[in-house]
């Protein structure tokens, strides 16, 4: 298909990262700040998409989970476009912003077939923000970020921006969270 523009720009971007607050530090690690809260499970909530100037509203679900015995944290999520179901995955160190911080973002809309390879990085207030960057023939290199962190009453928030060249961030996707109820 044709490709979906993201903001003003009519390519595709590759995106960011995230952290679970169960986990020590790793060994050797100058990193001793954890998350405010666990992120671990089910959650269910609304995306927006912003684009080409509307702002479209869709159900969301999301999965966080633990890989490589705790060493990376996964958010699985799911939304719609147009009426058609989309998903997309992050997964990133435990503890961003080390040596070994690279991160990885995956959209069955937003990429296609492509996956964004990101760095992640971990702020004091316990957010995750991964960046990458994306091209599309005949025009100039775009970056995306991906902004993973808590929010008000214990809701857990994802959002991704756009980075057009020579310009300031422009948010592209915000999704909201709340931990969905524990099966009966």
């Amino acid at each position: 298909g044709r490709p979906r523009p993201r903001g003003r720009h009519p390519a595709r971007p590759r995106p960011n990262t995230r952290i679970d607050p169960k986990d020590p530090p790793h060994e050797g690690s100058d990193m001793d700040r954890q998350p405010p809260m666990d992120w671990t499970g089910t959650w269910t909530g609304t995306s927006r998409l912003y684009f080409e100037g509307k702002e479209l509203d869709s159900a969301s679900t999301a999965r966080v989970d633990r890989l490589a015995q705790g060493q990376f944290v996964s958010l699985a999520y799911t939304w719609q476009a147009d009426g058609h179901p989309q998903d997309g995955q992050i997964i990133y160190p435990v503890t961003p912003g080390e040596a070994s911080s690279a991160a990885v973002w995956l959209d069955s809309w937003h990429m296609s077939r492509q996956i964004m390879q990101c760095k992640a990085t971990l702020d004091p207030a316990g957010r995750v923000s991964l960046l990458g960057s994306y091209s599309f023939p005949g025009y100039p290199t775009w970056g995306w970020r991906i902004e993973i962190g808590p929010g008000p009453d214990d809701t857990l928030i994802v959002r991704m921006f756009n980075i057009p060249p020579d310009e300031g961030e422009q948010i592209a996707v915000q999704a909201v969270y709340t931990r969905a109820p524990a099966p009966a």
